[in-house]
């Protein structure tokens, strides 16, 4: 029986190695983390080992009695430790962090005076370890800890999804039943650092989990960030690139499709006469109108200073209703510095250019918006 436990020792002290070099490889879990990670297993290890050499001792000679006893009171302190060790990366309470090192201590000081007053422990007069009298309170002790760390993690599993949580709660039962058939049942049957490198490696897999769910988050956010223009909430130049790249490998562009090229005119003169908060206000006033009158109907982009473009995919009537309602919007526009605002803009369907690629119908509709902006300025609107 204790060479068949040693074996196993020996494979979860290995299992325990091969998961301190994936966390050494895992770059997305922060420096901290990892050195957190670190002692927490080899503080299992330790604690598997003085087990093993307190089995190892059972019926040893008397002169490895107070040998025998010390061991089992590194086993006693070390163990509740990885709860600490867990607890101490998650949580986001200093009250709970300073409670479960409290605990931690308490513990350690129960132990240590149990070397001598055999509370929890003691080592019988043939060299054989036995639970004492109040050994129940060093359960409660470690499961204390258990608790402790359970609803950190579960508190720290809230900032993701509500899928993964059972598999949590799962991790808890398992760490915690196998706990408790040892030290409850007080049997020959050794399973507790079992379950506790089962959970070590269950949690890991978990929080690698956790960190790609946050990477994937922050990536989310940074798209999101690149995809929206700050200041008018239109899609950015960014996604306008990303829409033409895509476009770009269409052999043949949908009949109805329709690029729309716009120009604020005047900006310059604004921003040089009243100031850029004016100006701003005009750039958010042209895509306020562009955007009530395409949005929905196609994809409304901020390509630049005082530049837009329109993607849409409409019939040749729509397209007609849709410039009236942008020529109302503009018409109907008044703002705080300004009182008007004048749009120049042109358009080219890929209907009345089949042989045109993306980038030959984005120019066509720049070149004919480009004319209207001289007709404009002609006129004595501002350029």
């Amino acid at each position: 029986m204790f060479q068949y436990y040693t074996t196993i020792e020996a494979l979860l002290a290995a299992a325990l190695f091969i998961l301190m070099i994936f966390v050494h490889e895992n770059r997305r879990l922060e420096k901290k983390n990892k050195s957190w990670l670190y002692l927490t297993y080899i503080t299992i290890i330790l604690a598997m080992g003085a087990d093993w050499l307190s089995l190892y001792l059972n019926g040893a000679p008397a002169e490895t009695m107070r040998l025998h006893t010390a061991v089992k009171c590194l086993d006693y302190i070390l163990t509740p430790l990885a709860g600490c060790m867990y607890i101490q990366q998650v949580s986001g309470s200093r009250t709970i962090r300073i409670t479960a090192w409290g605990l931690a201590l308490v513990n350690t000081f129960v132990q240590l005076m149990s070397l001598y007053n055999r509370w929890i422990y003691y080592v019988d007069a043939n060299n054989y370890y036995k639970y004492g009298k109040y050994h129940r309170l060093y359960i409660l002790i470690y499961y204390s800890f258990l608790a402790l760390t359970a609803t950190e993690l579960l508190l720290y599993s809230r900032n993701y999804k509500r899928q993964n949580r059972p598999a949590l709660y799962a991790i808890v039962v398992l760490t915690s039943g196998g706990i408790g058939v040892q030290e409850f049942l007080n049997t020959d049957v050794r399973v507790s650092y079992l379950a506790l490198t089962l959970g070590a490696i269950l949690l890991y897999i978990y929080f690698t989990e956790f960190s790609q769910q946050r990477s994937d988050e922050i990536l989310d956010r940074q798209q999101k960030l690149l995809a929206a223009d700050a200041l008018t909430g239109l899609r950015s130049r960014h996604a306008y690139s990303a829409r033409v790249t895509e476009l770009k490998q269409q052999n043949d562009l949908p009949k109805d499709m329709t690029i729309i090229a716009l120009d604020l005119d005047g900006l310059k003169t604004v921003n040089d006469t009243k100031g850029h908060k004016a100006g701003d206000e005009l750039i958010c006033g042209a895509a306020e109108c562009i955007a009530n009158a395409f949005d929905r109907y196609g994809e409304c982009y901020r390509t630049g200073g005082d530049e837009f473009v329109v993607i849409l995919q409409v019939g040749k009537k729509r397209l007609l209703d849709l410039k009236k309602d942008l020529d109302q919007e503009i018409q109907g526009w008044i703002g705080y510095y300004s009182f008007s605002l004048s749009i120049s803009y042109g358009w080219a369907r890929a209907e009345d250019h089949p042989e045109c690629r993306i980038e030959e119908l984005i120019g066509i509709a720049d070149k004919q918006m480009y004319e209207t902006k001289e007709k404009h300025h002609q006129k004595g609107k501002h350029r």
